[in-house]
Order: C-alpha cells, then sequence, then structure tokens
C-alpha cells in the first residue's frame, strides 16, 4: 500500500554550501547520503533506460517564477545522446516531488519501464565570497526501484563546474570507460513529463458532506531520517547538520498545523504519515487530507484543472477573519501549495470550490479550510 510521507519532498530540496574557499561542494539531491568515492559512472548507463531529474535557477533573483528548464535539457540531450545514454523522460524535480500520490505514481511508471538509472541535471544560482555565482552539476546514480528513488549510502559519480561544457566533457570521458554504447536507438529531442493519472476514483471541484461524520486523517511534519552509516566526505557531513537543524523544526511545524485545524469543528486526528491507507482505515479514518507543492501551472495540469494558456497568473480566493474575500494573483509559473481531500476507500479526491492554492503551506491550507467550512455550513 502506499504511504503517506509529509515530508517526502524534503529529501531534494536543492542547497547549496558555501565555504571560505574560492568554491563551493552543490548539493542537488536533498538530504540523501550518496556514496561520490567509490565509484564512477554505472556499469550499465550505455546499456539501459535512464530518467533525467532537471532543476534550474528561477527566471530571476526576484522571482520564484520557474526558469527556462527545456532549453536546458535540450543541451544536455544532445551529449547524451552521442554518448549513447538513453533518457526516455525529463521531468522537473518539483513536479517529481509535487507530493505523495503523485512520486508514487511516477516512481511506479519508471519501475514498470524498466528505468536502471536517474541522471540529476542542474543549474544553480548561489553566492561564493559575497559574489553571485553559478554552478552546473550533473549526478549519475541507480534507480532504486521505489518512490525513494535513491536510497542512502548507493554510489553515485557528480561533477559540477561554473562552465557547463566541462562537465560534460568529464561525463563524456567517464563514460567513455564504458566500452561501446548498446543503446542506438536514442530520441532525437528530450521527451517531457506533462502530467500523470493518479487519481484512482471520481475528481470533484467540490467538498464532500460525509466530512460532517467521517473522520479525517492529517499527517503530520516528521523527522529526516539520518543513517548511522552514513558515507563520509564534506558534503554528507553538511547534509548531515543540515538536517539535524531541520529535525529542530519539526516540532514547530506540527504546532502550526494543530494552531490551524483548531477551527476545525468535526472528527480528524492527526496521524504518522508513514500509516498506509489499510491501517489508516483499521484506526477509523474514511478521509486522508493531501498536498502539492510546485509551480501553480503544474498544479492544475496534474488535478486536472482547464488551463488558460492566455493568463500569466491564478487568482487565489481567500476568506479573511471578519467574512470578506480577497483576491491574490500569483505567477501561474511560481510555485504554491496546493490541498486537496481523498476518499480513501473509493479514490474519490475532492478539490473543494474555487482555487485556493498560495505559496505557503499555512495559508494554502487555511484557505482550504476556510472555503470547506463555508460550503459544508451553507448546506
Amino acid at each position: 500500500m502506499k504511504k503517506f510521507v509529509s515530508v517526502f519532498l524534503l529529501y531534494f530540496v536543492f542547497i547549496h554550501f558555501t565555504f571560505s574557499q574560492d568554491d563551493v561542494e552543490v548539493n542537488v539531491v536533498g538530504y540523501k547520503f550518496l556514496d561520490y568515492q567509490s565509484g564512477g559512472l554505472p556499469d550499465d548507463l550505455l546499456k539501459t533506460k535512464s530518467v533525467v531529474f532537471v532543476s534550474v535557477p528561477t527566471v530571476s533573483k526576484s522571482s520564484s517564477e520557474r526558469g527556462d528548464w527545456k532549453s536546458f535539457s535540450t543541451e544536455a540531450h544532445t551529449t547524451f545522446k552521442q554518448l549513447g545514454i538513453d533518457p526516455v523522460k525529463y521531468y522537473y524535480m518539483d513536479d517529481v516531488l509535487s507530493g505523495t500520490e503523485v512520486t508514487n505514481s511516477i516512481a511506479g511508471e519508471m519501475k514498470k519501464r524498466e528505468i536502471s538509472n536517474i541522471i540529476v541535471l542542474s543549474h544553480v544560482r548561489l553566492e561564493i565570497n559575497n559574489k553571485d555565482a553559478e554552478r552546473y552539476v550533473i549526478v549519475v546514480t541507480p534507480f532504486s526501484g521505489d518512490a525513494n528513488f535513491m536510497n542512502n549510502g548507493q554510489v553515485a559519480w557528480k561533477n559540477q563546474d561554473k562552465n557547463f561544457e566541462k562537465v560534460l566533457k568529464a561525463l563524456t570521458k567517464n563514460a567513455g570507460k564504458l566500452g561501446p554504447p548498446e543503446n542506438l536507438l536514442v530520441n532525437d529531442v528530450p521527451e517531457y513529463f506533462e502530467s500523470i493519472d493518479f487519481i484512482r476514483g471520481r475528481r470533484n471541484e467540490s467538498f464532500s458532506e460525509d466530512l460532517r461524520i467521517d473522520k479525517l486523517a492529517v499527517p503530520k511534519f516528521e523527522d529526516i531520517y539520518i543513517p548511522q552509516n552514513a558515507p563520509g566526505g564534506m558534503l554528507n557531513n553538511v547534509i548531515k547538520k543540515q538536517a539535524e537543524d531541520y529535525n529542530k523544526l519539526v516540532g514547530g511545524l506540527n504546532s502550526k498545523l494543530d494552531d490551524v485545524f483548531k477551527k476545525y469543528p468535526y472528527e480528524y486526528g492527526i496521524t504518522d504519515p508513514k500509516m498506509d491507507e489499510k491501517a489508516l482505515r483499521a484506526q477509523g479514518y474514511d478521509y486522508i487530507l493531501l498536498r502539492l507543492n510546485t509551480s501553480g501551472e503544474s498544479v492544475k495540469t496534474l488535478l486536472g484543472y482547464e488551463l488558460d494558456d492566455i493568463m500569466d497568473d491564478y487568482v487565489t480566493v481567500k476568506q479573511t477573519s471578519d467574512g470578506k474575500t480577497i483576491f491574490r494573483s500569483i505567477p501561474k509559473t511560481a510555485p504554491v501549495y496546493k490541498y486537496y481531500i481523498k476518499h480513501i476507500y473509493s479514490g474519490d479526491v475532492y478539490l473543494g470550490t474555487g482555487w485556493d492554492a498560495d505559496e505557503f503551506w499555512f495559508e494554502a491550507l487555511e484557505n482550504h479550510l476556510n472555503n470547506l467550512l463555508k460550503t459544508i455550513e451553507k448546506k
């Protein structure tokens, strides 16, 4: 059964670490402790299928809107094809990790397509010695076969440089050690992920009135797992410190979650995100609260909303404590949080009335609950 890990996407948060020297070690796999010292590229890289997880800087330092990741992917794909690497699909990282059900579905699709390796392709904007800088990073590592995508301790190849061409040359040099390629039918152009059908029941742009009597599961935030036998190296040591710092914040996040739900008048419980659907039903839960976190455009696509290509912004409807309605415009390529509720047994999803996504998780949750109460209490 699927597990509801509410902080899963934090495993791949893009973090850069700045030191006193003239360069940095850039982490593009989040809270994953990979072994960068034990080996090179996967032996089967030129014989099997791969996928590429891509990240790029925002369009500007003052904007949260998604940058042009497809042009970046196209540039890399030319080299991948020449080498005999077969990347069957390119995913933007935020979309892959947007929510538990999407992540599980993508991992399932990758396993079905017999994907062997993951290439993490990143362009990172950062500061070095108080000066603007950028780094290009490629990480290549085996696909774990599940929604973790990669396991702590597994071997990975990594190269980074301020010059993308140098990173591609390093990949070319190391790929040459693997022998002649067997992938001879690589696509000429990248195939991009747009959406995946993860809703197994009916899709409803409404709220279920049964929430008045049925119990709602609300997965809590959980600590980042830090393995005792994590691989060494400066980068992994810093990741460990960052994970420890995040874990100190989990209590506060769950307190905020409790505060937001104080206004919810129906039966609910704060649950362990590791509990699967069978365990939740055994404890009397009929519904579960879920969320997506990626660009508004991607959220709408994943949840099956109609898209308006003319619009540059999406309008969020917010209700104030004194009953007033506020309309807020957010660029459609900027990241937002969007909550929805799933009926566990049937798989039916309830997206709510109106577009209530917001830039911060607690505001998106407040929007969703306000709309829910306003709608149900009227009936």
